[in-house]
Order: structure tokens, then sequence, then C-alpha cells
């Protein structure tokens, strides 16, 4: 009896044993096919790009990597915008050596007393011709003898002999009555660049030159004279040279086509100012200068041969810049407070002097500058014209109050 109870026992624990296995093998299934379906939705996920905490990092970034492309693209052009300017101005020094201008010793200039010096103004109301429709004066020119000629607005061409004034206009034989430039030759006769042609003066007479006659523009805005006689014409559509007989034109070369000054250098090359540069001709051979190389700004109103041999050039916007090989520029932290030079000439004593559009007129010895103004005895701060007479007088071509003369 017991001995059968014992073995139903062990049967019953046996069938508990199997039927728990059986239990843990389907609990292992269920967790395997879970897992598979998960690893399966991952999958999934992954292809089509939906796990986001993996991308929010990279938009993230996004924004940052095109800011800092630029600025190694900025560095990288800066250093070769400046060496093609380089390039371009050392090429003009290596094709036309200017060793004149470059290897000219420095000149010393006195400094300047003005003590006995006095302001005289002339206008139509105060000792010009009354004929004269307004004080507008644009250019002027002093010769040897201290005879001054001035060119104005739409009068004509006054001439100054010491003590009388005269006028002359269309009536005695002038092409125009708007002067914009004088020239008095080293042969004592007057030249006259006109709106409306280029006008010659000697014995008493006026001839004038036009288009038919092989002066390549009507509109002549400057003047010049080469060692040799001939007349250097600066119009608006580039330079005519004029031996008294033919005509040698340049119409292409230049920065830009309107030549509105000129200087001769002591080599006889010809300098010009321009709205849109300056340039140099040596020859038939063309160098131009612009901001790139060194000129304070594009455009050129005046051009001057200093007695050192440095050209300087009266830009309009931005003061003056001197060029002797290498570029300088002057502005208000130099001692020039006006950008917009309309005229130089330089003094028997070597300084220059500069008239200026509503700062009046300044005086440099190379050291420092002197600002000369209205409130000086000035008649007005717009001086289109200034030269300077055989006894260091400076006479000033007023824009709207006559003619200012400051003497000894």
């Amino acid at each position: 009896m017991k001995k059968g109870l014992i073995v139903s026992v062990i049967l019953l624990m046996v069938l508990l044993s199997i039927t728990a296995c059986g239990n843990g093998a389907n609990e292992r299934q269920g967790n395997n096919q879970t897992d598979n379906s998960q690893s399966e939705v991952n999958d999934s996920n992954s292809a089509s790009g939906g796990d986001n905490s993996s991308k929010e990092p990279v938009i993230t970034e996004e924004p940052n990597e095109p800011t800092a492309p630029p600025a190694a693209e900025e560095s990288t052009d800066e250093p070769a915008a400046t060496e093609e300017p380089t390039e371009a101005t050392e090429a003009p020094v290596e094709d036309t050596p200017e060793p004149e201008v470059i290897e000219t010793e420095a000149v010393y200039v006195p400094s300047f007393d003005t003590e006995g010096w006095s302001w005289t103004t002339y206008t139509a109301e105060n000792g010009l011709p009354t004929s004269l429709p307004d004080n507008i004066m644009r250019a002027i020119a002093v010769g040897p003898d201290g005879d001054v000629w001035v060119g104005t607005g739409n009068g004509g061409v006054l001439y100054f002999d010491g003590s009388t004034w005269t006028v002359f206009t269309k009536d005695d034989g002038m092409s125009s009555h708007a002067v914009r430039d004088f020239l008095i030759a080293a042969d004592g006769s007057v030249w006259a660049a006109t709106s409306w042609g280029l006008d010659h003066y000697v014995n008493g007479s006026w001839t004038n030159y036009l288009t038919e006659d092989g002066l390549l523009s009507n509109s002549v805005l400057s003047l010049a004279e080469l060692s040799d006689g001939r007349i250097v014409a600066g119009t608006s559509s580039g330079i005519s040279i004029f031996d008294g007989e033919n005509w040698e034109n340049f119409d292409s070369g230049l920065p830009e086509m309107g030549v509105l000054s000129l200087a001769i250098g002591p080599d006889d090359s010809i300098w010009v100012g321009t709205k849109d540069g300056a340039g140099h001709l040596v020859g038939n051979t063309w160098t131009a200068f612009s901001e790139e190389d060194g000129l304070a700004y594009k455009a050129v109103h005046a051009v001057e041969i200093a007695p050192d041999g440095a050209v300087w050039f009266g830009t309009s916007g931005q003061g003056a810049s001197r060029f002797d090989g290498s570029w300088e520029t002057f502005r208000s932290d130099d001692g020039l407070s006006s950008y917009y030079i309309q005229a130089i000439a330089v003094a028997p004593d070597g300084a220059l002097w500069f008239g200026t559009s509503g700062s009046g007129i300044y005086r440099y010895d190379g050291v420092s500058w002197l600002n000369f103004t209205t409130e000086d005895g000035l008649a007005f701060d717009w001086v289109d014209g200034i030269a300077i007479g055989p006894d260091g007088s400076v006479w000033c071509a007023t824009r709207d109050s006559g003619i200012s003369v400051f003497s000894p």
C-alpha cells in the first residue's frame, strides 16, 4: 500500500516538471518573436530615415558650415586683389622708366612770412569791364612780365597789363566766350582753350582752330607746351598736339577721353588727368594710373610737376596725390582739409599752391600746409584757377566773385 503511494507521488512530480519546462519554452519563443518584431521595426526606421535623434546634430551643424567657407574664401581672395594692383603699378615703371622724376633731389623751400602781404579783389563792380555778364572766372595765367590773362565762364577773355583791364569776345575774333584754360607760350603768344575751339592770340589778332583744321574735338579743356614749342591740347575726345602746321592726335590709350588737366614732365613726357584716372604718355605709349595703383581718387582735375620732379594730382573727392615712383596722398590728417582740388601752381620759391572748391587756397612747402579763405581776404572760397606772378603774388580765379590777388 505504502509502496503504491510513493510511486504515485513520483509520477505526479514528473508530470509537474514536464509541464513547467513546456511553459518556459513557450515564454522564450514569445520573447524571441517580440525581439524579432522590434528588430524589424528598427531596421525599417533606419532605412526610411526615421532615426531623428541621429539627424538633429546634422541639422544643428548645417547653418555653421556655410558660414565658415565664405570667410576662408574672402581671406584667400584679398591677397590676390592686393597683388594685382601691385603688378599694374610695377609694370608702368618698368616699361617707362622715369629717372628724372624718381632720382631728382629735394628742393628747399623757404618759410612763408605773410607780413606785408595784402588782398585785392577785382569784379565787374570793382575794376573789371562792366560788360561782363557775371563774375565767374574759370582760368588764369600770368606771364613773365607780370601781364595777366583770365578766362571767364561766359564773358570771353580778360587781359590786365598792370593798370588797365581789356576784354576780348567773339566780336574780337574768339571762337567762344567760355574759356577753360590758358597757356602763355614761350614765344609770348597766348593760347585759350574754349568750349568751341582752340584760340591763338598773336600780333594783336585771334586765330581759331577747329576739327576741320585737324583738332580732335572743338571742346578744349586743358593746355600745355612741349620743350620744342608744340602745343598740347586736351580735349573731350583725347589729345591733339600741334606744331604750327600739322596735328598729331591721340584718341585711344587714355584712362578716359576727356582730358581735364595736363602737365609736361622734365623728359617732355605728357601727364594727364581725367575723370577716370591719370595717364602718362611717353612717345606713343600710354600708362594708366588708378586708385588701385595708389592714386587718391579717379577724378583728377589738376596735374602739376613740382621743382623736385614729382608729379602732383589734384583730385575731386579725395585730396591730393604725389608720385615720384611711389605714391603719397594728402588729406585732412596731413593738413589739407579740402578733398576737392581744382588747380595747382608752382611758385618761384618752390612752394605749391592749391585752389579748392569750397575751402579757399592752400600753400605747401614740403613740410606744412597754410590755408587762406574768405576770412583772410580771399573773395570766394571756390577757386577754379590759380597762377603765380614773377613777384610771387598769387592770382585766383574764383567761381562767383571775380579775381583775388594775394601780393607782397
